[in-house]
Parts: C-alpha cells; structure tokens; sequence
C-alpha cells in the first residue's frame, strides 16, 4: 500500500444567509441579563463520577504549566491595561456586531479509518449538526459559526494514532495541508484517538497563544476531536457534540474551571467561576468540592468534564474573557452582547 493518504471528498459549503431578523434581536434585547448564560490540562484531582457514561473519558489534553499561564496572563493583562486607554473605537462597526453577532469561518477535516461510520467517516448531516450545536452553545456570546468546507482523508494510522505526545498528529497536518484561512479560522480535525500515551481522549486544541508567524504552528493551530463525539455518536454521554463546544473555549482563551485542582491556588482568570479542588465527571450535581469558598462546583459549565447532558452553560466572565482574549491574539473583535 501506498503511503499516501487517499484523499476521498473535498468541497466548499453552500453559502448560508447570515441575516436576522430585528424582530429577533429585540426580542434578544428584552431578554434580563443573567449571571450563567445557558444555551436554546489534565486534572491530577478525580472529585465525583456519577452519570450516564459506562466508560469515563477525559474531556480533553489541554495541559499547560503554571509557570507558563502566569506568563501569558501577564503579556494579556498589561495589554488590556493599555487597551483601556484607547479611544472610543468605530461606533457604527460595533453596533453591528452587536447586532448580528462575528462569524467564526470553521473548516473540518474528517480523517477516518475507512470510509463507514465506524471506521470515522462522518456524514455532511453530521458536520452540520456539529455546527448548529455550535451556534446553540454560543448563542449569548456574540459568536457565530459558520461551515466553510469540508474534507474526507482515509489514513487508518493517524485515525487511532493522531494524539498529543505521538508525533503523529504534526505529521498528519503537514502531510495533509488541509488547514485553510488564517489565525481567524477554526480548523477541525476528527479522529479516534486510541493511543496509550492519550486513553479514552475526547479532544484537545491549541491556544490563542500557541499561534506565531512560522509555518508548523499555523498548520498546528485548531482542535482535534474524537469521530464519535459528534452529534449522534457513539460515545454514550459524550454524543450531543459538546467536546467541539470545549475545545473552541479552548482556542478562544478559556482554561478548565478546575484549572489548577486547588482551592486556594486554583486560577482560570475568571471572576464568576467558583474554586474547584478537581474535575468532576458524570453531573454530580450540588457538588462542592470547596465548601469554604463561595459557590459549588461548576459541573453545568462547557469548560467542565462533565457528560454532555449534564452541560449547558457560559458564565459572563468567561464570555467577557473570550472576547478580549479572541480580540487580543486572534484579532477576532467581538461585542459581547448586554442580553
């Protein structure tokens, strides 16, 4: 057999209408703001598993040191000082964004092991549910999605192997060179990750920061999520298509809620998210896991590792943080709207 990957389907979405209707809008504007907007690394620290899921996933492998989040933090926050010394900024550009919200370009890349359902070879129909997930997660946040293209490449080996720490996933993205648009592009990689170094991984996902001018870190740049993650996959409690939901706050700046596995030291830079002592997984809800600080654990949150079922909900700070962090280091502007 050839080592080449046998590139099966590849074509441009239709174009969808992004006009909404002002009747919607000002309803949307009616609507109190509220404190959690719901949507229509590793941990070491293992707090609670009661839920739907018989096989417990991790979430994600988005694992970063804290001596490089406190570097980063530090780069974003004086610029935001700086930033709040700026002028007004373009008045009608913004009221429109308010309006109708950024669109977000995303392109997928289906690598499957052959070309059925089990062996990772999504339909459209499936893509396309993914990203009216999307639009439903995000709804209050000022972001929008919309499907650009699509391509299907048959490689078995990086379908099982394209996990973080093989070397495999950079060399699927160079080989393939599927990665389209620029650091304002969401570019999805869909596997099956079932490697050692990476057991029952749901998903994982560059950062902001992560992007540069040289060539492997925009070929780099995106998220890598399990096939059957995907709306009306495999993955019981894991198949309503939250993992993309996750690894995007992820891209957009967000940390875990329980960054840190710590009470006290315990730090995901947002104000609203109470102290977490470790992950949870199922929906143990009521869970507080630090019963001196205020609040419970945030099982409901999209940046959780909870089951699927047991998530629908950003906070307004984390809302407030994607926006300065996508505006920061992607130069993506959004207008978080006051709905």
């Amino acid at each position: 057999m050839s080592n080449s990957p046998l590139v099966l389907f590849e074509y441009d979405c239709l174009q969808h209408s992004e006009f909404d209707m002002l009747t919607s809008i000002v309803t949307f504007a009616l609507v109190a703001a509220t404190t959690v907007f719901a949507a229509p690394g590793l941990s070491n620290v293992t707090l609670a598993a009661s839920g739907n899921s018989t096989i417990r996933y991790n979430r994600c492998d988005n694992s970063i040191s804290p001596e490089s989040i406190a570097a980063i933090e530090a780069q974003f926050q004086a610029e935001e000082a700086a930033s709040a010394q700026s002028g007004i900024g373009d008045f009608i550009g913004d009221l429109l964004d308010l309006l109708f919200g950024t669109t977000i370009p995303v392109y997928f890349h289906v690598v499957a092991k052959d070309k059925t359902p089990q062996g990772g070879w999504l339909s459209d129909k499936q893509i396309r549910q993914q990203i009216d997930v999307m639009n439903q997660a995000y709804a209050r946040t000022g972001l929008k999605f919309k499907l650009e293209s699509i391509d299907k490449t048959v490689e078995p080996q990086w379908h099982v192997d394209a996990c973080p720490g093989t070397g495999t996933e950079a060399t699927m993205k160079r080989t393939l060179r599927k990665r389209k648009g620029d650091k304002k592009a969401f570019n999805v990689y869909t596997v099956r990750c079932e490697s050692k170094s990476a057991p029952n991984l749901l998903g994982y996902s560059t950062f902001p920061w992560n992007w540069d001018s040289t060539l492997d870190s925009a070929i780099n740049d995106g998220s890598v999520i399990h096939s059957d993650s995907l709306p009306g996959g495999n993955l019981w409690g894991y198949d309503l298509g939250y993992t993309l939901v996750h690894e995007f706050g992820h891209w957009a700046g967000l940390y875990h809620t329980f960054q840190g596995d710590d009470c006290d030291l315990g730090n995901d830079f947002v104000a609203d998210t109470p102290q977490e002592a470790g992950v949870a997984f199922g929906c143990p809800v009521g869970l507080n896991s630090c019963p001196d600080k205020p609040g419970v654990d945030s099982i409901h949150n999209y940046m959780a590792w909870t089951d699927d079922s047991c998530m629908h909900e950003f906070t307004r700070g984390q809302i407030k943080r994607m926006a300065s962090q996508l505006k920061y280091w992607r130069g993506i502007k959004v207008i978080v709207p006051f709905w």
